[in-house]
């Protein structure tokens, strides 16, 4: 699970046909839609700076007794994707892997 940082700014109700938001004046852009204008329970963002996930956050069962929880902090974030796989963490849109530490 991510826990994430979002900028979610000027909103307006959103519609699922939306693919961008629609026009607040005639020159500018909503930054995000949501479900109820009111009272928002769902935030839609369309641009992928909006976005900075802060936390990974793992759950591990051992023998359904203890649940242990580990996090990781992503300092060096330069783009939307990154996670681990097998101990490697794989940073989205340059491609290389490095070890977890």
């Amino acid at each position: 699970m991510f826990l994430a940082r979002v900028l979610v700014g000027e909103f307006t109700l959103g519609n699922s046909s939306y693919v961008r938001p629609p026009l607040k004046d005639n020159q500018n852009f909503y930054d995000s839609c949501v479900n109820n204008s009111s009272n928002p329970s769902i935030f839609v963002i369309f641009e992928k700076q909006q976005i900075y996930p802060e936390y990974l956050i793992e759950y591990t069962d051992q023998a359904l007794a203890k649940m242990s929880v580990r996090t990781q902090v992503f300092h060096d974030f330069h783009c939307a994707y990154k996670w681990e796989s097998a101990g490697r963490c794989w940073e989205g849109g340059r491609g290389d892997t490095h070890p977890v530490t």
